[in-house]
């Protein structure tokens, strides 16, 4: 994500969107869940639970990913 925002930065129009409006709501959240999926993964101790909390936060944030780029893309 990180890499794709770097590279939309070049061009202020292509980025303005990742940003604002709906898919900028988007952005956001798919960021943090994100995150929160690898940070799980990375602590130690492998629980069913935290596994499972990885996998849902993963997930969540793929979709939310996919959804902020096609709304992107709309604008």
């Amino acid at each position: 994500m990180v890499a794709l925002e770097r590279d939309a930065a070049t061009v202020p129009r292509v980025a303005r969107p990742l940003s604002e409006g709906l898919s900028g709501s988007l952005w956001t959240p798919a960021k943090v869940t994100g995150a929160a999926s690898l940070a799980l993964t990375l602590l130690p101790g492998k629980s069913r639970w935290l596994r499972v909390a990885a996998g849902v936060l993963g997930v969540a944030g793929a979709l939310t990913l996919r959804y902020a780029i096609v709304e992107a893309g709309k604008a």
